[in-house]
């Protein structure tokens, strides 16, 4: 199908108006066609990914936003420490510091090093438990997890639709693309594949929302 056909039903083509689209067309917000998408189970394995996948997105700005704010307030999970010959170093451990401060005449630097350390990283346990970040980081993994696992149900799952093929579609894009409206390949041809499906959904006489 040629692409001045699918304009004409279809007027942008970026990630996000195609992947709204079909998210609106597949969740019966307008007026659900006969057979309705919910038919094919696919579609509902969908409808399960969608969830889990909404819900690790939320999770995963809760967590960003709490580590911006951790690091901002409290700092880098490391402390700087000056190596004679050398200049600064980071370091994260006393394994570190053994490291990076040896033998016997930098003793007293080791041991002021070590001192910072642990007064850095008591302040970070004291902030971590007042702003919920590894709460929230693990909430996050496992939010991860589910949505992996209801991935993978999908693709396992026979489509037995053309409202599958497009769930699985989206779910592809979805969980491929990097970025908004990414021109690298292969999605702007999936995304022309998807817009393809959702105009021939609408030639059988299934009336896409956009234009409801």
């Amino acid at each position: 199908m040629a692409d001045s056909e699918n304009s004409r039903t279809l007027p942008s083509r970026t990630h996000r108006n195609i992947l709204s689209s079909v998210e609106e067309f597949l969740s019966h917000k307008s007026n659900p066609p006969s057979p309705a998408p919910g038919d094919d189970p696919a579609v509902l394995k969908w409808e399960i990914w969608q969830k889990a996948y909404t819900e690790f997105c939320q999770l995963c700005r809760l967590q960003q936003h709490i580590e911006r704010k951790l690091l901002r307030e409290v700092g880098e999970p490391y402390i700087q420490v000056e190596v004679p010959g050398i200049g600064t170093c980071s370091v994260m451990s006393n394994r570190d510091i053994e490291k990076v401060l040896p033998g016997p005449s930098l003793a007293k630097a080791r041991a002021e090093a070590n001192k910072r350390l642990k007064e850095h990283y008591a302040i970070r346990e004291f902030a971590d438990e007042l702003t919920g970040y590894t709460r929230a980081l693990e909430a996050e993994s496992e939010a991860s997890e589910r949505e992996e696992a209801a991935a993978q149900v999908l693709w396992d799952t026979p489509a037995r639709s053309i409202y599958g093929a497009v769930a699985k579609l989206h779910a592809l894009i979805t969980l491929g693309i990097l970025q908004p409206d990414c021109n690298e390949f292969p999605w702007p041809p999936f995304r022309s594949v998807a817009a393809d499906l959702l105009t021939i959904l609408k030639d059988t006489s299934l009336s896409p929302p956009w234009e409801g």
